[in-house]
């Protein structure tokens, strides 16, 4: 099977390092659990603090970027579902200038045998049976090229119902424990 998965906040945990970063910048208080929306904004203490543009930066900072954790339990997952023989592809919203820190990280945690596609703003360009992504957006219009979208569980994607041939998975043992199910409905 042809397997597509997002890096940020599915391979590698990038919101919370982002919010710790904004913490320490804004001095507030924000978690994970407080962004509700893909792209959060929030006016607080006197300013208005924008992800996306907390994100860039973050970004461009090579260190951070290289130092980010991988979210729990990927790192096995993806060991255990390329030995089931499947075909993975790493695949980012993540502007190709950022190929460097990106392609680090991965080799980091990953190794090196792991396809890399910089899909700056659409992820249906690429042969795939499924995708796993947390943008809503993208597992919408996934789905609606006929493929099985996984939605993976985040609190910014909540307002999403999958139905039809998208599916929320909380964690990647969820995702491991359930692959069979993933398979036959990506088959189908």
């Amino acid at each position: 099977m042809k397997l597509g998965v997002d890096i940020d906040n599915v391979l590698c945990e990038l919101n919370p390092p982002v919010i710790a970063r904004v913490n320490e910048k804004y001095g507030t208080k924000l978690t994970k659990n407080d962004i509700k929306e893909w792209f959060w904004h929030f006016d607080l203490n006197g300013h208005h603090i924008e992800g996306a543009e907390e994100i860039r930066e973050a970004l461009d900072d090579y260190d951070f970027v290289v130092g980010l954790p991988p979210v729990k339990g990927s790192v096995n997952a993806i060991k255990v579902l390329s030995n089931w023989d499947n075909h993975i592809t790493f695949i980012t919203s993540r502007p190709p200038t950022r190929r460097k820190s990106t392609t680090d990280w991965i080799e980091k945690h990953f190794g090196n045998k792991i396809k890399i596609r910089f899909a700056e703003a659409d992820k249906n360009g690429y042969e795939m049976d499924v995708l796993i992504d947390d943008a809503a957006h993208h597992i919408e219009s996934f789905a609606k090229h006929e493929k099985l979208a996984v939605l993976f569980d985040q609190p910014w994607n909540q307002e999403l119902d999958c139905v039809g041939n998208m599916v929320r998975m909380f964690s990647w043992k969820d995702i491991l424990q359930n692959w069979w199910l993933i398979e036959r409905w990506a088959k189908e």
